[in-house]
């Protein structure tokens, strides 16, 4: 019978510090120990158990262990075991964007959509001349962010639209089960909220937020690494500021704390080529016919068939054929059968199903461009690859749709006016600082690659009908091209308040409907002509 016993759990430091208060002797509170236990498994007979009070008791030579694993032996994993968890405050939007591009850690963010902001910024180093400027400009944000926060909150609660969508609401929840049982304060609470977070599109980025970071060893020492070289200060203190103490407590899980000059050196080589070789030679791609769609969400077309590959998968996981051979039989299948055994895949599936893992061999690629209040939301979503632009003014701004219709928009305009005019001053002196002078309405382009099984993660997510609006928007149209090159793997897209719905129409509609009937006409064509070769 497999034996599972509970090998530790987070603490908070305070209490750590208690325990070494009262046991000063104590030397064995380090996550070190663990990590030195567990890199043994592989080659001691030993339990596990047995392993971890060795360790404990000789912390030393756990840490020569360590060190031998992971330096020389470059089993990295084993720093994995060694888990440090961060209050970080007073850092600004701008860094932490940086700081969750690591995408295996786990973050909690104060959240501007549900949380007042105070006046809460910070003139970093790099804006050194700029100072009144910024500070001029910055204090006239957070006044048109109250000013829309009592326009909006006034705008909402007499507005039909918005309280209906809440009604909305509502009934998905109850739908999914979820009984509200006081409906007024709930619509009240909603409309609140909406308010909050269509008044913070003015916000600089350098407004200051805070947020729980939870990081492995191994991560927090690629973090330090990666941001070493970062032009913003804030940024290369937060990476120290994370690594010291964590070294600190366990010094023999850190091998590489340095970056070195591959690392440094990408940004420039790839500037330095591009515009010495590339652009005096190449035209831009600027008419060239290679996307599927034209607005804010673009789609690269796959060059394959997206279904066929998925289909393929399946196949070959449930049957164990080689990969042609598995290929072969969806190629000759005909188009109503391909729909019928994805419907088959999908029989049963509810609301909170994952898709099968067949799906994730299927790969789609998008260029977007969206706000920096969507791409807050959006960067959460770390399975798949994102490469985000410079936040660019030349990209415009998003203006929320109830800003228009309560009549501030010329109010808004102009804040993003003042924000711009200070960005092109201090880009000209130092173009990586000027973003913090941009706003949560400011757009960027980013490259994102994900496959479908992860699309339907962010489409059943974002496409809700309690997503926000914003973010929103950019999921239904990723849907929407990729129902376009993959409709019977992305059949079920769509958010999780009208997933019955989807599954329902899904199952009742043929998407081949015509192939069938054209297939049945062939048939009877053919008995027509076996018919009269008899008679003859």
């Amino acid at each position: 019978m497999t034996d599972v016993v509970l090998a530790g759990y987070n603490l908070d430091a305070e209490v750590i510090d208690e325990l070494k208060k009262n046991s000063p002797e104590r030397n064995d509170v380090t996550p070190e120990t663990i990590s030195a236990a567990y890199a043994r498994i592989s080659r001691d007979p030993r339990s596990a158990t047995e392993l971890r009070r060795e360790a404990r008791e000789e912390v030393e030579k756990a840490r020569k262990s360590n060190q031998a694993i992971v330096y020389k032996m470059g089993h990295h994993s084993v720093a994995e075991h060694a888990v440090f968890n961060f209050d970080i405050l007073n850092i600004s939007r701008l860094a932490i964007e940086t700081l969750e591009a690591q995408r295996l850690c786990s973050y909690t963010e104060k959240s501007q959509r549900y949380i007042t902001m105070g006046e809460d910024f910070i003139v970093q180093p790099e804006l050194q001349g700029f100072e009144p400027e910024v500070t001029s400009t910055f204090k006239h944000d957070f006044n048109t962010y109250r000013d829309l926060s009592a326009i909006l909150s006034e705008y909402f609660p007499s507005s039909k639209d918005a309280r209906q969508v809440a009604w909305q609401m509502i009934e998905a929840n109850e739908a999914m089960g979820v009984k509200i049982n006081d409906k007024e304060a709930f619509i009240t609470n909603k409309l609140n909220d909406w308010a909050k977070e269509d008044a913070r599109y003015p916000l600089p980025l350098a407004t200051l937020g805070q947020l729980g970071l939870t990081a492995n060893t191994r991560n927090l020492e690629k973090f330090m690494r990666e941001t070493a070289p970062s032009p913003l200060s804030e940024v290369r203190d937060l990476g120290k500021k994370l690594f010291e103490p964590a070294f600190a407590v366990a010094p023999s899980l850190f091998l590489f704390t340095e970056p070195n000059e591959y690392h440094k050196g990408i940004g420039k080589r790839a500037k330095d080529f591009i515009e010495k070789r590339i652009k005096p030679k190449y035209a831009d791609g600027e008419g060239i016919p290679l996307y599927l769609g034209v607005s804010d969400v673009k789609l690269i077309p796959p060059g394959e068939n997206l279904d066929h590959k998925v289909l393929t998968a399946l196949i070959m996981n449930h049957t164990g054929e080689p990969y042609m051979d598995a290929y072969a039989k969806v190629l000759l299948m005909p188009g109503y059968e391909k729909e019928a055994f994805m419907k088959e895949i999908f029989k049963g599936m509810n609301l909170w199903d994952d898709v099968p893992r067949e799906f994730e061999m299927a790969d789609l690629t998008y260029e977007m461009v969206m706000s920096a209040s969507a791409f807050a939301q959006f960067k959460r979503h770390r399975m798949l690859t994102l490469l985000k632009m410079q936040y660019d003014p030349k990209l415009g701004y998003t203006i929320p749709e109830s800003i228009t219709k309560a009549g501030a928009e010329t109010v808004f305009r102009n804040t993003m006016k003042m924000n711009e005019e200070l960005f092109h001053k201090i880009h000209e002196k130092n173009p990586d600082a000027a973003p913090y002078v941009l706003a949560n309405a400011h757009n960027r382009r980013i490259l994102v690659k994900t496959n479908i099984r992860e699309l339907y993660k962010i489409s059943r997510l974002r496409e809700d009908l309690h997503a926000q609006w914003d973010i929103r928007d950019k999921a239904s149209k990723m849907s929407e091209l990729a129902r376009q090159v993959a409709p019977l793997s992305c059949m079920m897209l769509g958010g999780k308040h009208e997933f019955q719905k989807i599954y329902n129409h899904a199952m009742a509609h043929e998407l081949y409907r015509w192939e069938r009937k054209l297939e049945a006409q062939q048939r009877k064509e053919e008995r027509q002509e076996l018919g009269k070769e008899q008679q003859k």
